[in-house]
């Protein structure tokens, strides 16, 4: 075998996720005598190309490189020979996917630009460039962690640079250089504080994070939040993990709303995931709020998987407006968005939305047929796909798909390892109480009635239950039978 499998090595498992405009950038990289002058490494690029992006047959790769670069030269040889290649080739990768990430941070190419400057001693052009730089800093909008990252290595080259005058500035901008080193690691402490907290909830686990008690008073006494609106932004997010209160929530969402525009992308999606977790945690479920937040991160961009929209966001958007009773609104996303799928999911996002459509019109029939026929996906694609089943078998009396759909699901999520242990419990006990629910449920007996109020109780008082409020609403209805 050439290189160990080729079309399995690293090389190949790279290119493979290079979209067609990266693959042609990655072309004229390689091509390019800027960084690279190997004509076999070009060659080597171009025989691969004839085999992107599935490299599925490896023994014609094996034939076409052989014949291709070392036509004249033994197996041995040849297959040591291609092997230093495609390492040399893949180093060449590594550098270009650096380079297209360096290409769009300006500020880091900024910071660059001006040590070469600092190396190539040249005073008069840095002196110019670092009013040009600073300028440039002054008119960006976006400021997120990055930015106060290359705040501190930006005043850095500034005070390198004043260390080089003959008659040195008493100050030497030393407290700029200190002030943006706060700014940058209390953004820095305070984001994976979020994390952190987060985490805790979910795994019920405990961490230290040492100095964050001092941060926190250091923030509020020098009032950083009236100062710096990225701090504030982070800050809220973590006094919402602390205490859990509807009002911070308000205020988090807030600020998000009205000057999460300030941060990156990828920041900004994190941030909204908080406020999520937060509204999903809820024991009573603000479904128009959580609508309203997964509509916001679809309005800017924050559920991008590349150039396509995961489709469990989809899904659960349209959960969403189905639970909050929007049928028209539903239908029109469904046929939007439907387009902006990845083409391998659209049917899987179709037949979900065919299905959710059939169940809130009482098909239940139809919407069982749908639901049934679904592949698995990914796990909250299939925690919901299970639930309606459960549900519409519940409703419809069907007691022996009922029981079979319940013993399944239970051992679905016994073969769930790796899953959270609270997230485990609520759909545990969601089983557990449709299980004691559909043998009270048709008040056959005269002490059903007060099973099911003892029930309704106990739904109440859970602390971790799935589909709380639905469960509540079907005891409603049959105890007013």
């Amino acid at each position: 075998m050439l290189n160990k499998n080729i079309y399995k090595n690293k090389l190949t498992t790279l290119l493979k996720e290079l979209p067609r405009k990266e693959w042609n950038a990655f072309e004229d990289f390689v091509n390019s005598p800027i960084f690279n002058k190997s004509k076999q490494l070009k060659e080597l690029l171009a025989v691969l190309k004839e085999f992107w992006p599935d490299f599925a047959n490896e023994k014609q790769i094996e034939a076409r490189l052989s014949q291709k670069l070392f036509p004249e030269k033994d197996i041995d040889k040849t297959e040591k020979n291609i092997s230093n290649l495609t390492t040399r080739l893949l180093r060449l990768l590594e550098q270009f996917l650096a380079f297209r990430y360096w290409q769009k941070d300006e500020n880091k190419q900024d910071n660059d630009f001006l040590q070469s400057l600092l190396f190539l001693n040249n005073n008069n052009l840095l002196e110019l460039y670092l009013a040009k730089i600073k300028r440039k800093r002054e008119k960006q909008n976006e400021k997120g962690i990055a930015f106060y990252d290359s705040k501190f290595a930006f005043l850095e080259q500034k005070h390198r640079y004043s260390l080089r005058q003959k008659l040195p500035t008493k100050w030497a901008n030393l407290q700029d250089i200190s002030d943006s080193l706060d700014e940058a690691y209390i953004l820095k402490k305070l984001k994976y504080a979020c994390i952190i907290r987060k985490r805790e909830q979910i795994y019920n686990v405990k961490h230290e994070i040492a100095l964050l008690n001092e941060l926190l008073r250091y923030v509020e006494v020098k009032k950083l939040c009236e100062k710096n609106e990225s701090i504030a932004i982070y800050y809220a997010c973590f006094q919402l993990l602390q205490q859990k209160t509807e009002a911070i929530a308000e205020n988090f969402w807030q600020l998000l709303e009205t000057k999460g525009a300030i941060l990156p992308k990828n920041e900004l999606a994190s941030l909204y995931e908080f406020l999520s977790s937060y509204y999903n945690r809820q024991t009573v479920k603000q479904y128009d709020k959580m609508l309203d937040i997964y509509l916001s991160r679809l309005k800017y961009g924050l559920l991008l998987n590349g150039k396509y929209l995961h489709y469990t966001h989809l899904c659960n958007l349209l959960i969403l407006m189905y639970k909050n009773q929007k049928f028209e609104e539903a239908k029109n996303f469904a046929e939007t968005y439907k387009v902006k799928v990845e083409p391998k999911f659209v049917k899987t996002f179709k037949g979900f939305y065919l299905a959710l459509n059939a169940f809130y019109e009482k098909n239940y029939e139809k919407a069982s047929d749908y639901f049934e026929q679904l592949e698995s996906s990914s796990l909250s694609y299939e925690l919901n796909r299970r639930t309606y089943l459960l549900k519409i078998y519940f409703l419809i009396d069907e007691i022996l798909l009922f029981e079979s759909r319940l013993n399944s699901f239970t051992q679905f999520l016994h073969d769930k390892k790796k899953m959270p242990k609270n997230e485990k419990a609520k759909f545990l006990n969601f089983i557990k109480i449709m299980h004691r629910f559909f043998k009270a449920k048709d008040l056959r007996n005269k002490t059903d009635s007060d099973k099911l109020k003892r029930l309704e109780q106990k739904i109440k008082k859970m602390s971790v239950l799935w589909e709380r409020k639905w469960l509540l609403q079907q005891i409603e209805i049959r105890l007013k039978k």
